[in-house]
């Protein structure tokens, strides 16, 4: 077959374009490759619990135990290099260690939040510059001496010490062995965190020492009327014993307690003091009477315990236990009366009988 010069041609011009197409210098278009930023990051220094001491209310001295119903002034004193401002809490607990030696940050940070018989928290926060106190009972507490807002505005402001005023519960648990530590916990905004807790003489923690309250929850008055001249205590006929009215006694107390009843040795007629009577063991003598107690619920003579003569205490139960805030009430209370034979002026006699609580 035949071809054409004219085709030849462009047959050899396509072929040089070709060939020509790769001596051509070929630049691609890139996206940015770098996205450069800036970086920093700022060096904070600590917070520090530097001290912690206790000083009691009453005296202002350092108290060697604590007591129950008493103010005592706990003081903090901290210190952040970036000053108060950066701190963010500190929380302060008083707690019941029955070993003596669960002091450390894990025993604090395992205590919860308030129980009138073993814990108590006060807590400062510096976002309200305020102090937090848990539902408290018979425990008070308060902050004194707390920074101002120019202090915690003042990054120079590098050492603040707090002062928080403590009223110890009644019931707060008393130490047979263990005790009462004290200790702090502060934070700041990094979060950085430090503790400390309280020492005497190089111990950890102070003792509790014990507390009891009594009262009677009804009427003062015993009254056993008018009875005959000779009558025994559990005779038939007699009246066989008065029981305390109302709710009884009450007894409150933070350990073992005994319960405890005495009454005056001499009883004066009404109307003419210079007629008495005298307390005694059996009231066989002329112008004597003797008096017999128990708590228990049935009115059993054979369970009384005879009050001395000489006007001292008989223990009548020596079984009570730590209370709570409530206390518990002896509604079961009787008192036997006997007179003796011969009583030389007749009347109305009256004298005091006294309820007393007691460690044990």
């Amino acid at each position: 077959m035949q071809h054409s010069k004219a085709n030849t041609n462009r047959a050899m011009l396509l072929l040089c374009l070709v060939l020509a197409a790769g001596f051509f210098p070929f630049t691609p278009a890139l996206a940015d490759e770098e996205s450069p930023a800036t970086g920093q990051f700022g060096s904070s220094a600590p917070p520090q619990v530097d001290a912690i001491n206790i000083t009691a209310v009453a005296d202002g001295g350092i108290p060697a135990s604590l007591n129950p119903a008493q103010e005592y002034d706990i003081s903090v004193t901290v210190s952040d290099a970036d000053g108060i401002g950066q701190l963010e809490k500190l929380t302060v607990k008083l707690w019941y260690d029955p070993s003596g030696t669960a002091f450390t940050s894990e025993a604090f940070s395992s205590q919860g939040i308030f129980d009138p018989q073993t814990l108590m928290t006060v807590e400062w926060t510096r976002a309200d510059n305020s102090v937090y106190v848990p539902a408290n009972g018979s425990w008070r507490a308060y902050g004194l001496s707390l920074p101002t807002s120019g202090q915690l505005a003042n990054p120079g402001y590098t050492s603040h010490t707090f002062y928080f005023r403590i009223k110890i519960g009644k019931v707060a648990q008393e130490t047979t062995g263990g005790k009462w530590q004290v200790a702090a916990k502060l934070s700041d905004s990094v979060p950085y965190s430090d503790y400390d807790y309280y020492q005497a003489g190089g111990q950890a923690g102070l003792p509790m020492n014990w507390y009891g309250e009594v009262s009677l929850a009804g009427s003062d008055f015993i009254d056993w009327g008018y009875i005959a001249n000779g009558l025994r205590a559990g005779q038939s006929g007699s009246i066989a014993a008065v029981t305390v009215s109302g709710d009884g006694v009450y007894f409150l107390s933070n350990g073992d307690f005994q319960q405890m009843v005495k009454a005056s040795t001499t009883w004066y007629k009404v109307g003419d003091a210079s007629e008495t009577v005298q307390l005694s063991a059996d009231a066989t003598e002329s112008n004597t009477f003797a008096l017999r107690v128990s708590n228990k619920k049935a009115a059993d003579l054979s369970a009384a315990i005879v009050l001395p003569a000489d006007g001292s205490y008989a223990t009548i139960d020596a079984s009570g236990q730590a209370t709570g805030e409530s206390g518990i009430y002896e509604k079961n209370y009787h008192i036997w009366l006997a007179l003796s034979p011969e009583v030389s002026a007749n009347g109305l006699y009256r004298g005091s009988i006294t309820f007393s609580i007691a460690n044990r």
